[in-house]
């Protein structure tokens, strides 16, 4: 009777939101089959997300959305799909029915009011800033006549229509004849104009002729081997320096630059070439001993670590900036040291070394389990025999796995620990306000971790529940085993933990799952 009337509830929070159940209640973290009364599609919804939030229609909330109704939407906007849709946050490939112009939108974005086309937006963003048809500061308007009129006093003709009060305005000088191209906003602050006739002010002369121009280009060695294109042209000239053949423009030969790239570029080299002896005195001081003579900075330089005495090739540029020995920093690592180093701590490789960082199989010469450490932790003294380790989970002996829950946080977690450790471990937890629903013991320790992989792997790829809690919510530690407590019942994870346990007994002890990469508490 409890259940009927449990039932009822559900379903009259269900019509609430406007949900109509087709199938009977299971609980409240099941998906229920429902039809939509606004929009009149199908939804599986679950009970306890409804009553937490009062809806439940993904397509109503518009968290989901049908691929024919998003190329409407697409189609609204002006814009013709050119693959298929990809979702509503994920940019989508089409082509802009006015322009032309292929752009890719997201169709969250316009949602909300974003243009599809930036090209179209740009165009209309222009029409909207023009000086003529916009209110400036002050709530005036800029009659479009003043703007010509600044443009005439500034000795400027306009060759093309007007866009904005920043953008590249094709005009003739009426001084010079050139063709130059200010921003309307240049002219207005007094900054814009011809820069030929600007420079020509600058240098003292009336108008520029291919003579005086030339005779200024001679001053820094460079002759002309084409009449004078203009202040701000590359002007094709040969250095008499080195022979080159360089293209300076006029105003930058005015404004004191050399003019010749080569000869810039050999005079800077000159300037910061080491010599030898001072290469060889940093190469020393920084433990490495020359093998062959300094041949640049950015070039390998055999040498020899003093530290390991090892030979190394180093860019002297590395060097000054504190690079050290890739032997010594444990980057290169030579495969017959690599196993002197493992056999020394009791572990036989069973497989060539496949790198420092990468689990390595090997034989442990104490209990003759298999085990895979990393070479890199092997060497630096952390690791070895999990099997043989004094310290952490022991796989050898029988493991409790525990099952808790904090109401305050509102979380589950899931957890394994030896029988001797078991009341240090969940004493930790219920300090911080944990409750314990059940523990399991098994006799093999990789049973008990086995189990709780499985569920693990259930939460997070098979339900998609990520680790609800942080470290700094957890200071005892075992965040990562963490599920969001409204989201899944303590029954359904017993049930389930019950379900692989039976499933595997009377299996062999094995090592541990391979596939696994949670991090150990």
């Amino acid at each position: 009777m409890a259940e009927k009337s449990k039932a009822l509830a559900a379903i009259e929070v269900m019509l609430a939101a406007n949900l109509k159940p087709l199938e009977d209640f299971r609980g409240g973290d099941y998906p229920w089959l429902c039809t939509c009364l606004i929009c009149n599609r199908e939804v599986r919804p679950r009970y306890r997300s409804v009553r937490d939030r009062g809806s439940g229609c993904k397509y109503c909330a518009g968290n989901a959305v049908l691929p024919s109704e998003a190329y409407e939407e697409m189609k609204l906007k002006g814009l013709k799909p050119l693959i298929d849709f990809p979702g509503a946050s994920k940019r989508w490939k089409s082509e802009c029915m006015k322009c032309g112009s292929e752009t890719a939108p997201r169709l969250a974005d316009l949602r909300i009011g974003h243009s599809g086309c930036k090209k179209c937006a740009d165009e209309v963003g222009g029409l909207k800033r023009r000086l003529d048809k916009s209110p400036q500061r002050g709530g005036k308007r800029t009659n479009f006549e003043d703007v010509l009129l600044a443009m005439k006093k500034s000795d400027l003709e306009p060759l093309e229509p007007y866009k904005t009060s920043t953008a590249p305005w094709k005009c003739k000088c009426l001084k010079c004849g050139e063709i130059v191209s200010p921003s309307y906003g240049q002219i207005k602050q007094g900054s814009g104009g011809c820069k030929n006739c600007y420079l020509k002010s600058k240098v003292g002369v009336g108008r520029l002729d291919d003579d005086a121009a030339a005779l200024v280009m001679k001053s820094k060695n460079l002759i002309p081997l084409e009449p004078y294109p203009g202040a701000m042209v590359p002007w094709k000239c040969e250095c008499l320096d080195c022979g080159s053949f360089v293209q300076p423009r006029y105003a930058h030969i005015q404004q004191g630059r050399k003019g010749c790239k080569v000869c810039g570029i050999k005079k800077n080299a000159d300037a910061n070439r080491t010599s030898q002896d001072e290469a060889f005195a940093v190469a020393r001081a920084a433990g490495f001993e020359p093998l062959e003579e300094y041949k640049g900075r950015h070039k390998p330089w055999k040498c020899r670590c003093m530290k390991c005495g090892e030979t190394i090739a180093p860019h002297y540029s590395g060097i000054l900036t504190g690079g050290g020995c890739r032997f010594c920093a444990g980057l290169v690592v030579d495969p017959l040291k690599a196993v002197e180093v493992m056999m020394s701590k009791k572990l036989i490789p069973l497989v060539p070394y496949p790198g420092a960082g990468i689990p390595w199989l090997c034989k442990c010469g104490k209990c003759n389990k298999e085990v895979k450490p990393r070479y890199s932790q092997i060497n630096s003294g952390i690791g070895g025999c999990k099997f043989c380790a004094s310290y952490g989970y022991d796989f050898s002996k029988g493991g409790i796995l525990y099952l808790i829950t904090s109401k305050d946080l509102n979380a589950h977690k899931i957890g394994i620990t030896n029988e001797n450790a078991k009341e240090k471990r969940l004493a930790k937890h219920t300090k911080e306000g944990w409750k314990t629903y059940k523990t399991k013991f098994f006799e093999d320790g990789n049973s008990a971790f086995e189990v709780e992989q499985e569920i693990l792997l259930w939460w997070r790829s098979d339900l998609g529940l990520r680790p609800y809690l942080s470290s700094s919510e957890m200071p005892q530690g075992g965040y990562t085993e963490t599920v969001d407590a409204s989201e899944i019942e303590l029954l359904e994870i017993w049930k389930k933990i019950e379900l692989i346990a039976g499933r595997n007994l009377g299996k062999q002890p094995s090592a541990p799952r391979k596939t696994s990469m949670l991090p150990r508490k």
